[in-house]
């Protein structure tokens, strides 16, 4: 966020069929049965239930796939050709190459093994960071300011930004006063993206929707 100016948005519901960014300000809160007041406690233990947890899942690998996946290196796939080659060579050739075999064979188990320990502490890491860092945003409830985790926003939800703010979710503005936000991540732009709450006509990529965040 580019200054200290509060601002006040709301989240669209997870549909990519509604252009959000297209309609104007009371079409969005009545299509979405909210206002500025914000949603009511039981109604955003509702959406909640039905939309469920404003965050993305992943499927953590399994040990054996962790491993499997240390094979899938260039390096490591000619050296076990040449271990194929060498004890080929030994048994048919009778080029007494089975000591080349068995170091090749070494580095290749040593490497995977290396590989497949540090894969694994770097997930667990990250997995622990994750658990240790709880992103929190500010949120109208029952026309009071709340603080929640951003997991817990619901479609409709009234989200408060000020500057220096991470974006929670997809959000489409209807308040706002000197306001850009950087999308650097999405559109590559360096400088932040100015904002507005006004409509925008027609079809637009991400980086021409100027009144939404994401």
């Amino acid at each position: 966020m580019k200054n200290k100016e509060i601002i006040s948005e709301w989240l669209p519901p997870p549909s990519n069929e509604i252009p959000w960014y297209q309609l104007p300000v009371e079409q969005v809160f009545e299509t979405l049965h909210s206002d500025q007041s914000g949603l009511t406690l039981k109604e955003a233990t509702s959406r909640q239930e039905q939309y469920g947890y404003n965050e993305l899942t992943y499927k953590k690998r399994s040990a054996f796939m962790r491993f499997l996946t240390q094979f899938n290196s260039p390096l490591i796939i000619i050296l076990l050709i040449c271990a194929v080659i060498t004890g080929a060579l030994s048994m048919w050739k009778d080029a007494n190459m089975w000591m080349d075999t068995v170091v090749i064979l070494a580095v290749v188990l040593a490497n995977t093994f290396i590989g497949f320990i540090q894969e694994g502490k770097a997930e667990d890491s990250v997995e622990a960071l994750e658990n240790m860092i709880t992103p929190e945003c500010k949120v109208m409830r029952e026309n009071k300011i709340t603080v929640i985790q951003a997991r817990d926003l619901v479609v409709g939800d009234i989200v408060l930004l000020e500057g220096g703010d991470r974006v929670p979710a997809d959000i489409r503005l209807f308040c706002s006063k000197n306001f850009g936000a950087d999308e650097s991540a999405i559109t590559g732009e360096s400088v932040p993206v100015e904002k507005h709450t006004d409509p925008i006509k027609g079809d637009q990529i991400i980086a021409d929707q100027k009144c939404m965040l994401f």
